[in-house]
């Protein structure tokens, strides 16, 4: 059945400021504890086999300040990684292991997701069904490859986080500064004369999610089917208003008002 390609509104500074940290902090961080606790109480997201028992994710501030990168974007452990009583071991998918001393990078990658969609993602855009933003904006325009900026936004986008990316997620994130230059380039390029009316809508909101998150100095996340339920969702952006029910998914959820 394929999956919808979501764009939302991202707070960097959040993430700068009480995400990273939190993670590195690790298992002892009182935002890392609440997001836990939230997920083991409500969470079904990417309907994992194991929310059964919440991890106590042991050795979380030593495996993210010992194998990830400064953006916290992948670990040199890889996706396959398991932590046992604390310490982090690569190539663990498909060994058996016991619940109580282990967690996997399916738990790591729900709780950093969970954290982020709760506390620093603002409007929302479904671009549509496989309908990739780099994909989309080729097929719309024949100078892309003359922009940069915008190349670069779609590399960033697509794949700079894709080591969260489960059987849906975030594939990338784009930083405040990026996304205003990414805005800025939008406006000027040329649309083909046999633009379908359904892509040149989907470009006008394109341009609007991305003039809102330069006008509120934010950036740009964006994922596959993100684990995220939006209450009222029409074919337009949104502002997004958590709040705190639970999908029948175990979604973070939202109400919507136009933007």
């Amino acid at each position: 059945m394929g999956y919808n390609i979501h764009l939302v509104t991202f707070n960097c500074d959040i993430f700068e400021k009480q995400i990273k940290p939190a993670f590195r902090e690790g298992e002892t961080n009182s935002l890392v504890q609440e997001t836990a606790e939230w997920l083991s109480e409500h969470a079904r997201i990417f309907d994992s086999i194991y929310v059964s028992k919440r991890p106590d994710y042991l050795g979380l501030g030593e495996l993210i300040t010992t194998s990830f990168d400064e953006d916290l974007s992948v670990s040199s452990h890889g996706k396959g990684f398991v932590v046992i009583n604390g310490k982090a071991e690569s190539g663990g998918i498909g060994i058996r292991f016991d619940r109580n001393t282990t967690w996997i990078h399916e738990d790591f990658a729900n709780l950093f997701q969970a954290m982020i969609f709760r506390k620093a993602i603002h409007h929302y855009l479904n671009l549509g069904r496989k309908n990739h933003i780099g994909y989309f904006l080729d097929r719309i325009s024949p100078d892309i490859q003359n922009f940069p900026n915008i190349l670069h936004a779609i590399n960033r986008l697509e794949e700079s986080h894709r080591f969260y990316l489960l059987d849906g997620g975030m594939t990338g994130i784009l930083n405040t500064e990026d996304t205003e230059l990414f805005h800025n380039d939008l406006k000027l390029i040329t649309l083909r004369e046999t633009i379908s009316e359904h892509d040149s809508l989907t470009f006008d909101f394109l341009l609007k999610i991305t003039e809102t998150a330069v006008a509120q100095k934010l950036g740009l996340l964006l994922g596959q089917d993100l684990p995220i339920t939006v209450e009222g969702y029409r074919h337009s952006p949104y502002k997004l208003i958590l709040t705190s029910h639970i999908s029948g998914d175990g979604c973070p959820y939202f109400k919507s008002e136009p933007i």
